[in-house]
């Protein structure tokens, strides 16, 4: 379900990614979830074992639900319509740059 979520998500644009930070000095990435960016900005996350069902026996390590494979799908085509129907990514650029100033 993964390389479908994948195939979906590069041909509209967004890039997958490790998630990633730093703990005592040293860069660890989680190993259950991935980031889901475009253009360089973290959209949202995603599990790496993505189940076609919603089942209570799918967590992730911190004990949340996984969600299933068409509930990413619908949360990917609202971010893709969102970033590209509104000014959603200009915004964040210029709140970047007063941010980084």
């Amino acid at each position: 379900m993964l390389s479908r979520l994948k195939r979906l998500a590069e041909r509209r644009g967004f890039k997958f990614g490790p998630v990633g930070n730093f703990i005592n000095g040293r860069f660890q990435t989680r190993p259950d979830i991935l980031s889901i960016s475009y253009k360089g900005l973290h959209i949202m996350t995603c599990p790496k074992r993505i189940y076609g069902f919603p089942n209570a026996s799918h967590c992730d390590l911190l004990g949340g639900q996984h969600p299933d494979y068409f509930e990413l799908e619908n949360r990917l085509l609202s971010w893709e319509s969102t970033i590209k129907t509104t000014g959603w990514l200009a915004k964040q650029h210029e709140l970047y740059k007063k941010i980084s100033n």
